[in-house]
């Protein structure tokens, strides 16, 4: 049925696009319209009262009551054997897989009732007025088949060309935005030679994989003890997990057994913990929610094999998620392994292709390659195809850099010394960002999209305002091109010599729980006592 209404659509755009035909002669705008896809929305419910609620809320009291529950026995498991282990994941399970039922995908890859991203369009929502800054933005349920979604998207991307009376578009899209426009743009620009097409632009992009999804999906996580300190000590988790999460976390890693001032001794210990949670939590735990959903395993391109392995171990896995697995590896076999030969192709066909990449900051400590710069998300090589990045707190070796200065290339070697941008697919159409966060959003990054955008044939030369490496200032909230002298303002050695002492005082920080965990039992039994009594 879906697919015979789609064909009623198509023929009708079709009759649409010969209607505004007219428009488009009559138009006289030189502005492309800009059809702009966000990153991944919220996923909100409809609560018993009728009213929209985002999941996952800092405030819900089930979910503290639950971490209050789990913490015990994890301080049980870190002293104990397999058996405790065993306990501690069975009741993680049990206690906060619940929380997933309704955000989750069903095993046909349909979602719950009532359940969705708040924002969807309509013909009400295109409108016809077209000017320099006017753009139209597209949200999506990232949980679903990114071949459906882009199926919706088609229609949208025709409709907007319908009402504008323009014949191409120009795309720009961040994040888990920019797979669901690969999807698009393989499915319905290839076979017209992209005909529809005038530009695309990559912001942050997550085409090629993001390291520590990767990591955690495919179970090949390596805590990196370097990143580890830095993580802990400089970033606040409670922006990425929220409050309750976050205290759990921490609390989580004051208890590790074997955690003394030398970093690798404390990473052995996560490794060793990370063992014990591996196949028996982690994985399952992933096949709750995350690993079901489209969008975010999107993120997982060179340990997709692994990942299917690791994550869909179970017997009957394969005949219970084969809709969902059968989408899943449509999108890695076809769509994403093709990245270059599509992103070629496209620039053989005349489309501009400009990618964006923010960098000046390192990922989660999970895996060795967590040190190289990046947006806090995405890697530096993924986001620029092939871009070389340094350690976040070091440059590219002398030798490096003399080496490419030989071969002609010290132009696109950054002021910093810690990009080279030669490496990367398209070198002369990639922009580099430094202190600008994946989750950054202002409107100097809107500015710098709008101006590659209005950009005919735009490289980093000729863009005004923006040369290929730049800075974002925190303070004065702008990009500046970046000079010798304001490469950062990270000042990386303010808290590098208190790694050495570890991420918190570890022994200091178990005395006290235990201490604390003593007087609890103290009070309980004093109180049971005068119930007694009484």
């Amino acid at each position: 049925m879906k697919k015979t209404l789609s064909i009623i659509l198509a023929a009708l755009m079709l009759l649409s696009t010969f209607a505004f035909a007219a428009n488009a002669a009559e138009c006289g705008c030189e502005y492309t319209p800009i059809v702009y896809v966000m990153g991944h929305q919220p996923i909100y419910k409809t609560d018993e009262n009728g009213n929209r609620v985002e999941f996952f809320t800092d405030d819900d009291d089930e979910v503290n009551a639950a971490i209050e529950e789990i913490v015990p026995l994890f301080a049980k498991a870190i002293v104990g054997g397999d058996e405790a282990w065993d306990e501690y994941c069975d009741s993680f399970m049990e206690k906060f897989s619940v929380f997933f039922d309704d955000i989750t995908v069903n095993p046909d890859g349909t979602v719950k009732e009532g359940t969705g991203v708040d924002f969807y369009w309509n013909e009400n929502t295109v409108g016809t007025e077209h000017g320099r800054n006017h753009y139209y933005s597209y949200a999506y349920d990232y949980r679903l088949s990114l071949f459906d979604i882009a199926e919706d998207f088609n229609d949208f991307v025709e409709t907007v060309k319908a009402r504008t009376g323009h014949d191409k578009v120009i795309f720009m899209s961040r994040c888990g935005g920019t797979n669901l426009v690969a999807t698009y743009l393989h499915e319905y620009q290839k076979p017209l030679n992209y005909s529809g097409v005038e530009k695309v632009i990559w912001l942050c992009g997550n085409l090629l994989g993001v390291d520590f999804i990767e990591a955690l999906f495919s179970g090949n996580i390596k805590f990196n003890s370097e990143a580890f300190y830095r993580w802990t000590k400089n970033y606040n988790i409670e922006e990425y997990v929220g409050e309750k999460i976050a205290e759990y976390i921490y609390l989580t890693l004051d208890m590790i057994e074997d955690t003394v001032t030398e970093t690798d001794t404390v990473c052995a210990a996560l490794d060793r913990i990370y063992a014990k949670l591996k196949d028996k939590l982690i994985a399952p735990f992933l096949k709750v929610y995350h690993a079901l959903n489209a969008g975010i395993v999107a993120f997982v391109n060179d340990g997709y094999e692994d990942f299917r392995k690791y994550v869909f171990s179970e017997e009957g896995d394969i005949e219970k998620y084969a809709t969902i697995l059968e989408y899943l590896d449509r999108y890695h076999y076809e769509v994403q392994l093709n990245t270059e030969e599509d992103l070629l192709e496209m620039k053989e066909a005349g489309v501009e292709i400009d990618t964006i990449t923010y960098y000046g900051d390192q990922t989660y400590p999970f895996m060795e390659s967590a040190s190289l710069a990046s947006d806090r998300i995405a890697g530096v090589s993924d986001q620029s195809y092939g871009g070389t990045a340094s350690n976040v707190t070091g440059t590219l070796s002398d030798a490096y850099i003399e080496k490419q200065k030989a071969l002609g290339f010290e132009k696109y070697i950054s002021p910093d010394k810690q990009i080279d941008a030669s490496t990367g697919l398209f070198p002369d159409t990639t922009w580099y960002v430094k202190n600008a966060r994946h989750s950054f959003h202002h409107n100097a990054q809107l500015l710098f999209l709008l101006e590659i955008a209005r950009t005919k044939n735009a490289t980093v030369d000729n863009v005004r305002g923006y040369q290929q490496f730049m800075t974002y200032d925190f303070d004065n909230q702008y990009f500046s091109p970046m000079q010798e002298h304001n490469p950062t303002d990270v000042d990386w050695a303010a808290y590098e010599e208190d790694a050495n002492d570890g991420i918190y005082n570890f022994i200091k920080k178990i005395s006290e729980f235990l201490k604390s965990l003593i007087l609890f039992l103290m009070n309980t039994i004093s109180r049971i006592i005068e119930v007694a009594k009484a």
